[in-house]
């Protein structure tokens, strides 16, 4: 007689049978698996935000290039350069020379209106002779009309005194945007805002972002050859390559007179805080043992970019 087995009787089972039949995975299980997500979803996140900060650095490098050409197109034009206007589409005159901070003001010698306002034309018919984008001659000082009052003589150039030609060819636009939302308007506080955003005035003065969506500044050399581009701290490298070094000036006495050649030359420069948008004007290495001496830093400007313009 054939014996049968009874439904009683063991059998060997492997680890997934013997799991099932208590019921699921272990604590520790479980919580072994949760750390190597979170330690996965981790790594993750950051390869994703080394990715986004270098592609936004190489697109914002990218746009500086063009606003490079497109300020040596418009002195094609003109004869001159783009000129350096305060946010209020003032003129912003350099420093007189002798007073004692020309160093020090040197360093904020720079505007975030004059590419929208040169390159682009965003100033409107009563600022640049053109209506809507594009521009008509700003004359050979580069200021339509705004540096010289009634009589000839230097002013500080307000927007409302300029006095564009209304006819005659229309130039540029020298510099096409991709995006719209690289471009914002300024009110008079200072505070940016994007086309997309409640506060964005098409009357107030534009300034063309990076993409990060803060404003590239735009330096322009200095007229008296006794100081240059290259004295411009925050537009220094954070390293030097070998053999572009030059020596500059150390306007803070901080021990860092290095500069580049290619700086002391510039005619023109552009320049972006980067990622983490800060900038030091008054330090561009880092010491470490500065940190707890009278200039701390902060390593600000280790990832600034700068286009330079000859």
């Amino acid at each position: 007689m054939k014996k049968r087995n009874s439904p009683f009787h063991a059998t060997p089972r492997g680890a997934g049978a013997a799991r099932a039949a208590r019921g699921g995975f272990t604590l520790v299980e479980v919580l072994v698996v949760v750390g190597v997500i979170v330690i996965l979803v981790t790594l993750l996140i950051i390869a994703l935000a080394a990715a986004t900060t270098r592609a936004g650095s190489a697109r914002t490098s990218a746009l500086m290039q063009a606003m490079s050409q497109a300020a040596a197109r418009f002195k094609e034009d003109h004869g001159v350069l783009p000129q350096v206007l305060d946010n209020g589409r003032n003129l912003l005159f350099p420093p007189a020379v002798g007073t004692g901070s020309t160093y020090s003001d040197l360093q904020d010698w720079w505007s975030i209106t004059s590419a929208a306002e040169y390159l682009i034309g965003y100033g409107g018919g009563g600022a640049d002779g053109a209506d809507g984008v594009g521009i008509r001659s700003p004359s050979r000082d580069g200021y339509w009309g705004g540096s010289r009052d009634n009589n000839g003589n230097s002013t500080a150039g307000e927007f409302a005194d300029r006095l564009p030609i209304q006819s005659g060819k229309i130039y540029g636009p020298y510099l096409q945007l991709e995006d719209e939302d690289l471009l914002g308007s300024v009110d008079a506080g200072g505070n940016i805002f994007l086309p997309s955003d409640g506060g964005f005035d098409p009357a107030d003065p534009k300034v063309v972002l990076d993409y990060w969506g803060r404003p590239i500044r735009f330096y322009l050399d200095h007229p008296d050859r006794g100081m240059d581009l290259g004295d411009v701290i925050a537009l220094r490298p954070f390293r030097m390559t070998p053999g572009s070094e030059a020596a500059g000036a150390d306007p803070f006495g901080t021990g860092d007179a290095i500069t580049t050649t290619a700086l002391k030359s510039a005619s023109f420069a552009f320049l972006s805080m980067g990622p983490d948008g800060e900038w030091n004007p008054q330090l561009r290495y880092d010491d470490p043992d500065a940190q707890s001496g009278p200039n701390p830093t902060d390593f600000a400007n280790e990832d600034n970019l700068v286009e330079v313009g000859q």
